[in-house]
């Protein structure tokens, strides 16, 4: 067990109590009543087929039936599954557990092989050091591990590029502060299942997307545990 791994589970030990509300969850990682609540905040259909957005016309308003990767999210970025995404970037890693467990289950939908190679989209060192672990990270080997697919780190952000936050930015502002910031560590040939906590624009798992492809990814899917 790596010692990243030794210090989550010292301070998060999963089954004491439920991630979500602190009762007692009899050794599992969210009580009966939260896991209704997380259940709430399922997409609603009809979804395109592409992106999994809400499908309100026709083509889709938000990838206009036109999309590098296919995508999936377990959740809608509301509710408790809000609370347990924002829960895991501030500290709470044993937020990992329910979230992979629905994002395995969303991630399903996908053409998944059994040569798909799961990741995830790495954070800044910066950030990183803030934290002591990348929550995607641990989204990732959830994810992996349900679905019994190798979890490898595959992609490295270039040093500085990318740190802007996110937050209150459009679409083009995302592709711009992103631009240049991801590329892969080596070449591939197998199809590519990246993972994420939540889908805004789709800029950072597009410009993932294009690294992975251009490293050879015969196909890269996406799966994140919200939708904004």
């Amino acid at each position: 067990m790596k010692a990243q791994e030794i210090y989550r589970d010292a301070l998060w030990p999963g089954g004491l109590a439920c991630v979500g509300c602190g009762c007692a969850s009899h050794g599992q990682s969210l009580c009966d009543d939260c896991r209704h609540l997380l259940a709430e905040c399922a997409p609603e259909g009809p979804l395109c087929p592409l992106c999994g957005h809400p499908l309100t016309e026709e083509p889709c308003p938000f990838c206009g039936g036109e999309t590098l990767l296919l995508s999936r999210a377990a959740w809608r970025h509301r509710g408790l599954a809000r609370e347990l995404v924002l829960s895991l970037k501030n500290g709470r890693a044993a937020c990992a557990d329910p979230l992979g467990e629905g994002m395995a289950e969303a991630a399903r939908e996908l053409p998944l092989t059994d040569k798909t190679v799961v990741t995830w989209v790495t954070m800044p060192t910066e950030r990183w050091r803030e934290r002591a672990y990348d929550h995607a990270q641990l989204l990732a080997q959830a994810v992996g591990e349900r679905l019994g697919l190798p979890c490898l780190q595959l992609i490295s952000r270039t040093e500085g590029a990318g740190l802007r936050h996110q937050v209150g930015l459009n679409r083009e502002e995302r592709l711009r502060n992103l631009r240049g910031s991801f590329f892969c560590q080596k070449q591939l040939a197998v199809p590519v299942l990246l993972v994420d906590d939540v889908t805004t624009t789709g800029s950072t798992g597009r410009l993932c997307a294009e690294a992975l492809t251009e490293a050879g990814a015969e196909r890269v899917m996406l799966v994140t545990a919200t939708q904004a």
